[in-house]
């Protein structure tokens, strides 16, 4: 039977052991199969059973080890009832005498991640639930691993939801940071055949409407990446709403495309909001409810980033024209994803993008590329690794790897470790799949393909390498062809982000209302123009001659491939 332990004097987390028993008495077998000697049996501790205490490993001479039973050591699965236990050490974080972070695990935590802390657990003691709102890269996953690790200790059950290319990345970070924890994987096996045995269930939002929540009472879910609840039709969100655990959500990116989305989402801890009516009352609302920092405004500091928007002059105008005549009339979904494919490979902007990607890797950099099709994957795949056999890149073809919906977990795991080994490296990552949750600081250099919709998502991408942890100075490009569904893509990304701060309040509402307006009367999304719809929208003066910094915090300039529009943050200082 399973079994804890730890060994005596040496500052290590308690680890999962085995009980053999023979005759009347037990052996303490490591999780590598090696028996323990100086065994001795402690109090109780969070879980349910016994902790074991050893010294040493026997590694020569090994004997049987023995101790005998002083009782049945009845450890079978944590249960949800209160248990004993122990009172907080000298110098840690105390909420209340059974609710705290040890000293060990305190000495990791920054001031604003303690406060992120403070925070989610105050909500979850007295209300539905909280949402932790920082932005990308602040380590939100951190903070919610405590918050696991103090349900756990006071023998609560967790559930945490993730998108399945997290699911492993979760496991991780929970062994790393509580080690105690008993996680069961739900992505490797089925999560129907958890038995409550494991502290922490992991799922995918995908497998979360086939669980049967009511077979197990789960104390709290953790929802990671919890913008995905957002629609009122989506399954996971259905599933939790049945659930009576109090509700932990996480995302970077809480408001997407509507008030009425982020109202379903902060309903999912906080009911007054279902029935919230306008921005004012929803605001109120969440000021109780939602938590969000900002990099600038912690102590941190990333490095310098550059994001450059390439509006690429559009060579084929006539064939994009004559394709948009075909379909005009009857345009649905598939007609529109053919020819927002069919933007995204024209000749025009694939040779800006080979381009871009040969100079980034002759400067020995290791690139991300972002799409949403499968098809645009698999060709800059291709067109990479031909660069490489030809040697017009100083990398070869095995460098060059891809991560997508259609590839099997452990497939994309593969990846991931190919392009984090030594050496310069590509990787080619599906939006869908790879642009949420990564840690890619290993590259300086991204360029996204194709943008979508929801300006949150290019957001998202983005984080996977200008995050913290990363060290160097980062240049994002992103890549519209101009006059077509791509640029009026970027003028709707443009008309959100400007509603995100009428919600945040940095701009007045009268002025939103003029610059939405203005977006909305703009013509079809489909209809090709030879000239930037962006440029007209934004009402710029600029010119070949003069470059501009309009108001929209980008610099306009113009070249022979179209016009270009880039931002600095965080920018570097100068050695004096």
């Amino acid at each position: 039977m399973q079994c804890i332990y730890k060994r005596k004097g040496i500052q290590e987390p308690i680890t999962m052991g085995a009980l053999k028993r023979t005759g009347s008495a037990y052996t303490l077998f490591s999780s590598a199969g090696i028996p323990m000697d100086r065994v001795m049996q402690t109090a109780q501790t969070e879980f349910e059973g016994s902790m074991y205490l050893v010294s040493t490993d026997v590694t020569k001479e090994i004997k049987e080890t023995t101790i005998r039973a002083q009782e049945a050591p009845a450890i079978s699965r944590p249960v949800n009832r209160k248990v004993q236990v122990p009172p907080p050490p000298a110098g840690s974080l105390i909420f209340t005498n059974r609710a705290y972070i040890e000293p060990s695990h305190l000495r990791f935590f920054k001031d604003y991640q303690i406060e992120g802390v403070q925070f989610m657990f105050e909500r979850l003691r007295s209300a539905n639930g909280a949402l932790l709102a920082d932005e990308m890269g602040l380590g939100k996953t951190f903070q919610a691993v405590a918050i696991a690790r103090i349900f756990c200790r006071a023998g609560g059950l967790v559930l945490v939801v993730s998108p399945c290319s997290l699911v492993g990345v979760w496991e991780k970070e929970i062994k790393k940071w509580a080690g105690s924890l008993r996680v069961f994987n739900g992505a490797i096996k089925h999560p129907n055949k958890y038995t409550g045995f494991e502290n922490v269930l992991l799922v995918s939002y995908e497998k979360l409407a086939t669980l049967d929540t009511d077979k197990y009472k789960f104390q709290l879910v953790i929802c990671d990446e919890a913008h995905r609840l957002r629609t009122s039709t989506s399954q996971a969100l259905q599933a939790l709403k049945k659930m009576g655990s109090k509700k932990l959500l996480l995302t970077g990116t809480p408001f997407q495309n509507t008030l009425q989305e982020y109202k379903t989402l902060l309903a999912l801890v906080d009911g007054r909001a279902e029935h919230a009516k306008g921005i004012k009352e929803l605001s109120n609302i969440a000021n109780d409810a939602v938590l969000r920092r900002k990099i600038e405004r912690t102590s941190l500091k990333l490095p310098q980033k550059d994001e450059i928007i390439w509006i690429i002059k559009n060579k084929e105008y006539a064939a994009y024209k004559s394709f948009y005549a075909s379909i005009a009339s009857k345009a649905g979904i598939q007609d529109i994803q053919r020819l927002r494919i069919k933007t995204c490979t024209s000749p025009s902007k694939w040779n800006v993008f080979l381009t871009l990607a040969k100079s980034i890797l002759k400067e020995r950099h290791s690139l991300v590329i972002i799409s949403r099709y499968i098809e645009v994957i698999k060709k800059a795949e291709s067109s990479i690794k031909s660069l490489a056999v030809n040697r017009e890149v100083p990398i070869a073809p095995r460098d060059v790897s891809s991560f997508h919906g259609e590839m099997k977990i452990t497939q994309r795991e593969e990846a991931l470790s190919s392009f984090q080994a030594s050496g310069q490296k590509v990787i080619i990552l599906s939006a869908k799949c790879g642009a949420e949750g990564l840690t890619l600081v290993k590259s300086t250099r991204m360029i996204i393909i194709d943008s979508d919709w929801n300006p949150a998502n290019d957001l998202q991408a983005m984080a996977r390498i200008w995050r913290l942890g990363q060290t160097m100075p980062v240049i994002i490009h992103r890549l519209f062809l101009m006059g077509t569904i791509e640029e009026y893509i970027l003028l709707v990304q443009m008309k959100k982000i400007d509603l995100q701060k009428k919600l945040e309040g940095v701009l007045p509402a009268e002025e939103i209302e003029q610059r939405l307006s203005q977006c909305e009367e703009e013509q079809s999304i489909l209809e090709p123009l030879e000239t930037s719809l962006v440029h007209k929208w934004l009402k710029c003066a600029c010119t070949e001659d003069y470059p501009f910094v309009c108001d929209d915090g980008y610099s306009h300039s113009h070249s022979d491939v179209g016009l270009i529009l880039s931002q600095r943050i965080n920018s570097a200082e100068i050695d004096k």
